[in-house]
């Protein structure tokens, strides 16, 4: 279990937009909240049907931890776009692996779609 925080500084530390032993300033952190939670209400369009409920700074995210990691790497990407750094090109793999991991964690099928003229009819 990790908050939001950890989960934070974990990213900027793995974008290398921190140091190893760097933390973000007041509004940064501010900041980095806001495009945590922004990424994670947008996990849907990406595939990924997780149900977010917008975080604070110290609430634990509510998600196992052994997805912790691939949260981490996709807002390590987010961090990186914010602050102007490139991705390596590795980086951007583990990023890639990190998303599909998401999606088939958090898969969900639709129901399919039935032609009206095959549904059962009832006659009066």
């Amino acid at each position: 279990m990790a908050t939001a925080t950890d989960i934070i500084n974990r990213a900027g530390k793995r974008a290398t937009v921190l140091a190893d032993e760097g933390t973000f300033t007041a509004s940064e952190a501010v900041d980095a909240l806001q495009i945590m939670n922004d990424m994670m209400h947008g996990f849907g369009p990406m595939g990924i049907y997780y149900a977010h409920a917008t975080l604070s700074a110290t609430d634990t995210v509510n998600m196992p931890d052994e997805q912790l990691r691939n949260l981490v790497l996709m807002l390590s990407k987010e961090l990186a776009i914010e602050f102007g750094l490139g991705i390596d090109p590795g980086l951007a793999l583990e990023i890639e692996n990190a998303r599909a991991q998401l999606q088939a964690a958090y898969w969900m099928q639709r129901p399919g779609i039935t032609d009206p003229m095959l549904l059962p009819r009832r006659f009066v």
